[in-house]
């Protein structure tokens, strides 16, 4: 493991046309000590002309990978990093371009630190009108933050990690949403530390179409499937078999009648979590 470096994890799967853009922002950054891993995940000609196009040292390109889901193909990538900080970025989606520098200022302020974030742009389809921001709030010690999905935490993958040497948290490969959340509960249930937000932009996220947040039935199952292990993992909070569920209950509620779909809504209420 190197100390200083930081290992960026680009998943790749059907998005060669975003690439670019992702890859560009990395190259961009104002901090110039990372590797970037860009893993297909699966065969993807496409994908390979893309790379084709690329020979930075610092890019490492990875598509041998059968398909596997986007847990199974980060893991791959986690378990060939060489950095000692991870940082994620999905294919279709960018990073400003201080994005590494103004974090690793973080860290080196506070060797406390176990997770950085900061503020998530939503952008249009063509990742260029800002549409909206996400800013979290929370410093200190996050799990029980996380656990009550407190909105000052985001649980998306925006986070930048510092990492240990022992056994390492992975992502649940069955989990097709919620897996993001799993991840950094299990980073912190295992190596414990504190998250910080700098207040300045991070991560630019590209809204558009065909996102696994788009399903919403599909997104329900997720959180009953995230329940489950949260429920394996926590067996004696309390706030884990009362306080969750109801939150979660709460969360599709009001995603199931934004779509005006009322019937899925009223079940959903209905339903013991």
């Amino acid at each position: 493991m190197e100390p200083h470096l930081v290992s960026i994890i680009v998943p790749v799967y059907r998005q060669a046309a975003f690439v670019p853009q992702a890859i560009d922002s990395v190259l961009a950054q104002s901090y110039a000590n990372w590797e970037l891993l860009v893993v297909s995940d699966g065969p993807d000609a496409a994908l390979d002309t893309v790379m084709q196009g690329y020979s930075d040292p610092r890019i490492r390109y990875f598509n041998s990978k059968p398909h596997s889901g986007v847990g199974d193909t980060r893991n791959f990538a986690l378990e060939r990093s060489r950095g000692g900080f991870w940082l994620f970025l999905d294919a279709d989606d960018a990073l400003p371009p201080t994005s590494i520098e103004v974090r690793m200022e973080r860290f080196a302020a506070d060797p406390s630190l176990r997770a950085v974030d900061g503020w998530m742009e939503l952008t249009d389809a063509a990742l260029g009108q800002t549409i909206g921001w996400r800013k979290p709030q929370f410093d200190g010690e996050p799990l029980d933050a996380y656990l009550r999905l407190d909105e000052r935490v985001f649980t998306g993958i925006t986070a930048m990690v510092r990492r240990e040497l022992h056994y390492a948290p992975r992502f649940d490969t069955a989990l097709t949403h919620g897996e993001d959340l799993l991840f950094y509960i299990d980073v912190f249930r295992q190596w414990g530390g504190r998250y910080t937000a700098v207040q300045e932009p991070v991560y630019r996220y590209r809204q558009h179409t065909g996102t696994a947040m788009d399903d919403l039935r599909k997104l329900e199952l997720g959180y009953r499937a995230l329940l489950q292990r949260l429920r394996v993992r926590f067996p004696d909070r309390s706030d884990v078999k009362r306080d969750l569920p109801k939150r979660m209950r709460r969360i599709m509620l009001r995603s199931y009648l934004k779509r005006f779909r009322l019937l899925s809504a009223l079940r959903t209420y209905a339903a013991k979590w």
